[in-house]
């Protein structure tokens, strides 16, 4: 009898422990939902002076309550090389988790304009499908990012592609 009021008692525990692992997931709870992240970028460009950069990211949106969230937000990037962010991205953002637990993991994707800080005529496409991990208000992910801009010059018109690697670290609020 003393066996089968443990066995019962430490289930008991155990749901109460996942139920209450499953409410602290920010992506289950409906509303308002603002993130802070920092990114390291690795260039798999095959050009002779490929630098590592960083990029500080902040994505304001709904939690709709259901693992799905919908916002847009601003990034702010720089390769190593320079002293201050020399671009800015302006992107919608669309993020699904995938399961309803403290540790959740889930696929994001960003997309939107990408603007050259010191000229103007340089404007290009961002592009940003990611995987990764929420700890209940903290996020990790690893991502491929697409930055390609065109401008005018006086041979006809310039294109930059670039292609990096990422992995970001961020906080919900």
């Amino acid at each position: 009898m003393f066996v089968m009021k443990k066995f019962i008692l430490t289930a008991c525990l155990a749901a109460v422990c996942v139920v209450a692992g499953a409410q602290a997931n920010e992506a289950y709870t409906r509303g308002y939902k603002g993130s802070l992240e920092l990114e390291n970028m690795i260039l798999v460009n095959k050009a002779p002076d490929n630098m590592p950069g960083i990029a500080l990211l902040t994505s304001h949106g709904y939690c709709y309550g259901n693992g799905v969230y919908l916002g847009g937000g601003l990034a702010l990037s720089t390769e190593l090389r320079y002293r201050n962010f020399d671009r800015a991205m302006i992107f919608a953002e669309g993020k699904y988790n995938l399961k309803y637990a403290t540790v959740s993991p889930y696929v994001r994707l960003r997309t939107g304009l990408e603007f050259d800080a010191w000229d103007t005529e340089k404007v290009g496409v961002y592009f940003s499908p990611a995987i990764g991990v929420d700890f209940s208000r903290f996020t990790m992910s690893l991502s491929y990012r697409l930055s390609s801009s065109q401008w005018k010059v006086p041979e006809g018109l310039a294109i930059n592609r670039e292609n990096w690697l990422t992995c970001s670290f961020g906080i919900y609020f």
